[in-house]
């Protein structure tokens, strides 16, 4: 596992990534997790090498974000099972990723030090800048 993140919509939905290429999301019960537990309740599909975070949207119930290791960011209705939106071609593995305020921006920045910040409601809506220059940026 790369990642873990409750919803904060829904204290018992937990979305997990993987190095196997997959996000998976598990319901956990109020009374927590009492036995081995291999099969998810659902495992969204879409990003072809390992998934290295996920984020929950804040105000729009459902919504997760993605990165990986494919250069993709994706924008998952988890209650559909299916990604709405994706942002391809980043050029670099992700290293962090968060959501704006208002819900309305996605930035994620990269190993190489770029930042690009993309509008979730809009496909092919990112912009691209540096965010630090010099060799341990």
């Amino acid at each position: 596992m790369t990642d873990c993140a409750f919803s904060p919509f829904n204290k018992n939905l937990l979305a997990t990534t993987s190095e196997d290429g997959t996000a998976k999301l598990w319901l956990i019960s109020d009374e927590g997790i009492k036995s081995h537990v291999k099969d998810a309740d659902a495992d969204l599909l879409g990003h072809t090498k390992k998934v290295m975070a996920c984020s929950w949207h804040r105000s729009a119930e459902n919504i997760l974000a993605t990165h990986s290791a494919d250069g993709c960011v994706r924008v998952w209705d988890v209650s559909q099972q299916e990604s709405t939106f994706v942002f391809p071609d980043m050029g670099n593995i992700g290293t962090g990723m968060k959501w704006s305020p208002h819900g309305d921006r996605l930035a994620v920045v990269t190993k190489s030090a770029d930042l690009y910040v993309f509008d979730p409601r809009k496909e092919g809506s990112s912009s691209k800048s540096k965010a630090h220059a010099g060799p341990k940026a």
